[in-house]
């Protein structure tokens, strides 16, 4: 069976591409992927791992189908078939705004979420939030000036399976500023 996982973390912890995972098959020692439509000049390719990255490859907006059968190394080794799974990548977020604090972002109708990545020089701060706006006051988890990013997460249900949208750098920034700090309390 193949799963659609929106929720896979990079190695910073971040909320990353979407992956369609498969448990391994026993005697299977690679997988052949075949992608409907051709994802750029590809049609079909061979992986070892059990996955399959949803990334840049994809176009947005497209209707795919990923077919996987399992491969063997042996010359009497049999496929027992192959299975598939439909999906379409979302695209991203069309803009976004700050105002007081309050970020808003142009929703899509498909996102589940939206997966809101600050970055600094020193920091990094990822926030899954389930509506198109956020407090940012509330999310900085230090002073200084972050840059934002926006990626929308998909939806997998019965109905319909959509992988997370593209990273969108909002060309936004906010400063978090040091509060002033009371040493000493002059009467005079």
């Amino acid at each position: 069976m193949l799963t659609l996982d929106n929720e896979r973390v990079d190695e910073e912890g971040v909320l990353g591409e979407s992956v369609v995972t498969f448990p391994a098959i026993l005697g299977a020692t690679s997988y052949k992927v075949k992608v409907t439509p051709q994802i750029g000049d590809t049609e079909e390719f061979v992986i070892t791992e059990n996955f399959v990255e949803i990334d840049d490859r994809f176009s947005v907006n497209v209707d795919y189908t990923i077919e996987i059968t399992p491969l063997g190394d042996a010359s009497n080794t049999i496929s027992a078939g192959s299975t598939t799974i439909n999906l379409r990548r979302l695209g991203t977020i069309g803009e976004a705004e700050i105002s007081n604090n309050i970020m808003t972002i142009d929703g899509i109708a498909q996102a589940s979420k939206y997966a809101i990545i600050l970055v600094s020089q020193t920091d990094k701060k990822y926030i899954v939030n389930e509506t198109t706006s956020v407090d940012l006051a509330e999310q900085i988890p230090a002073y200084g000036t972050f840059k934002i990013f926006v990626r929308p997460i998909g939806q997998v249900t019965e109905n319909i399976t959509m992988a997370n949208g593209t990273l969108f750098d909002t060309e936004l920034t906010i400063t978090k500023i040091v509060n002033p700090e009371v040493s000493a309390v002059n009467n005079d």
